[in-house]
């Protein structure tokens, strides 16, 4: 989004089209509604109602299952978790990404077996 901002106020700059200084607002409202929609096409799929959820657990990791799939996260790959208003973020490492979990599938006793450096406390 920066180097759309940046062309617009460089070609207004050369130009002397001070005018097109204007677009600046209209390029960050249109590339925020752009990524919004992407991001929500996405996702739809991913966390649409009716989703069937489930999550264990062994010695290894977290396991969790999916309508589409099924992913077992090693415990020592589990850097944070933070559980706010009924969501569970859980940080992985090593690609950094991010999972979100109803806080229901996250129950104390799974809750207890995440390593203790990575434990929202609660």
């Amino acid at each position: 989004m920066a180097a759309i901002t940046a062309l617009i106020i460089v070609a207004a700059v050369a130009l002397e089209s001070w005018w097109l200084v204007a677009l600046v607002p209209a390029d960050i409202v249109v590339v925020t509604a752009l990524s919004y929609w992407s991001i929500r096409r996405t996702h739809v799929h991913v966390v649409s109602p009716g989703q069937h959820m489930a999550t264990g657990s062994d010695d290894y990791g977290l396991i969790i299952e999916s309508d589409l799939n099924r992913v077992v996260i090693p415990w020592h790959r589990v850097i944070a978790v933070r559980v706010r208003r009924g969501i569970a973020v859980l940080t992985i490492a090593s690609p950094k990404a991010q999972i979100l979990l109803p806080a229901e599938l996250l129950p104390d006793e799974l809750h207890a077996r995440i390593p203790a450096h990575a434990r929202d406390p609660r």
